[in-house]
């Protein structure tokens, strides 16, 4: 059984087991994480956006026309072409399909082609992604005592012992929605207001929980059959950071990105306890018969040194293909790759270091940031924009060259790149969907990732002005 101690591991043990590996999404650089651990991957997308000339020089990508322009790797996959293209390779390879997150309908196209699906199935992630889970995990785990659930409708009956348990100000939260839309912060002065808004879709369970001043962090697990649980870096969250999110409706609560510096002071702190809870809560995932990579979101609270987790992810997170750029561009191996073994039933052994990540040896940073469309509006684009390396100087956004990878950049305090859906003339991007990817390989986060940094800002403007140019607004 080989032990996986470097890219070149993955790589055999994939090309043993005669795997061809297709990426299945709208972009040119959908799931291009895989390429760094198989010699046997593609892309299949559905839009020829602006960096796909960058993601070309790298690897293979191919473009299929799909029905409405879609970008869901369900009507990729249905479509016949797709299809036929896929499965001329299957009478000399065995094809597994490597996405974000799965359907029935692909779990059906899947089966009925025989080919493998790098994602759990439907019917499992729907169960731990709930609420309901969640919070049972949090009991099974000890941390029942941080929150109580409720109906909705005994919440007057009890106003003051909820103020007395959990303070002046304390979060409600629904079992329904997401991205922010299900959170609600009480003091005295909006109860009322709150327990009213609450209400107004009839009773339902609500959590309760404290209030903690902080800041956002996040960590990337992965579930293995017969090698444990392995870690990720912990990473700041951008959540509804201003300068980022300016124009998308319902943004205060919103991922727009990450940042993988830690400050010096809380750094270990924060990889230590962020690791026990990887250990914790993936093994609870594997009971449950789950694989492959999860991510886990917290609040770091500052005066007590704790995270409290938020939330977990039990599939690909929006942190991808970014975090195994940030991994390869360190040299360590990326858990991408286990989890692509894991899903394909291929043996291997691991060395205890992915069970905790050394962060004092890491030599590149890393920060993103996901622009969304910020003019209230569906968007149809004129004119091109090139993906790529670019620089910004006195006249604007200036492009350097092709590149859409963290090591792509090469001055690092200047240098960005455009990618993941750069507009493109005949496209069109809808009101308050993504637009496109900013890539620095430096960190661009202040006061802890509630901000970022004026340069940062600056070139986050410029981004938007051309895409105002492009668009003849």
């Amino acid at each position: 059984m080989i032990e996986v101690k470097e890219l070149g591991d993955f790589k055999n043990i994939l090309k043993k087991g005669n795997w061809k590996i297709f990426g299945i999404g709208g972009l040119p650089e959908t799931r291009s994480e895989a390429d760094a651990v198989s010699d046997n991957f593609e892309v299949i997308c559905s839009r020829a956006t602006g960096e796909l000339s960058s993601v070309r020089k790298s690897l293979k990508v191919n473009v299929f026309k799909v029905k409405n322009n879609s970008k869901k790797a369900e009507d990729i996959l249905s479509e016949k072409l797709v299809q036929d293209y896929i499965n001329s390779f299957a009478p000399k390879e065995k094809v597994a399909i490597y996405i974000f997150i799965s359907s029935p309908k692909i779990e059906e196209i899947c089966r009925d082609n025989k080919w493998r699906l790098i994602a759990s199935e439907t019917i499992l992630f729907e169960k731990l992604n709930s609420k309901d889970f969640f919070f049972n995990l949090l009991e099974k785990i000890g941390l029942s005592r941080e929150f109580e659930i409720f109906n909705s409708d005994n919440f007057y009956l009890e106003k003051e012992r909820l103020f007395d348990k959990f303070g002046e100000k304390f979060v409600l939260q629904t079992f329904i929605g997401a991205g922010g839309r299900g959170t609600f912060f009480a003091t005295r002065d909006n109860y009322e207001k709150v327990i009213k808004s609450l209400n107004l879709e009839g009773p339902q369970k609500i959590l309760v929980s404290f209030f903690v001043e902080g800041f956002d962090i996040a960590i990337t697990g992965c579930v293995t059959r017969d090698n444990g649980v392995l870690s990720g870096f912990a990473r700041h969250q951008f959540i509804g950071v201003e300068a980022i999110v300016s124009g998308k409706e319902i943004a205060k609560y919103s991922f727009c990105g990450n940042d993988w510096t830690l400050n010096d002071n809380h750094a270990d702190n924060i990889q230590k306890q962020a690791e026990t809870f990887v250990q914790k809560i993936g093994n609870f995932l594997k009971k449950e018969g789950y694989i492959g990579i999860f991510g886990i979101d917290f609040i770091y609270d500052e005066k007590r040194g704790v995270l409290v987790p938020l939330e977990i992810n039990p599939r690909l997170i929006g942190s991808y293909p970014i975090e195994t750029q940030f991994e390869l561009s360190n040299g360590r191996l990326p858990l991408i790759g286990f989890n692509i073994l894991d899903f394909l039933n291929l043996k291997y052994k691991v060395g205890s270091d992915m069970k905790s990540r050394n962060r004092k040896n890491l030599k590149s940073n890393c920060s993103h940031a996901i622009l969304k469309n910020f003019l209230k509006k569906d968007l149809s684009f004129k004119r091109n924009l090139k993906g790529g390396v670019y620089e910004l100087k006195e006249r604007g956004l200036t492009f350097l060259r092709e590149g859409f990878q963290l090591n792509d950049i090469e001055n690092c305090e200047k240098e960005f790149i455009l990618t993941a859906g750069v507009p493109t003339k005949g496209y069109s991007y809808r009101e308050n969907n993504q637009l496109m990817r900013i890539l620095w390989r430096r960190s661009i986060k202040i006061k802890n990732g509630a901000d970022i940094d004026d340069d940062s800002k600056r070139i986050i403007e410029s981004v938007k002005n051309k895409v105002r140019e492009l668009i003849n607004i």
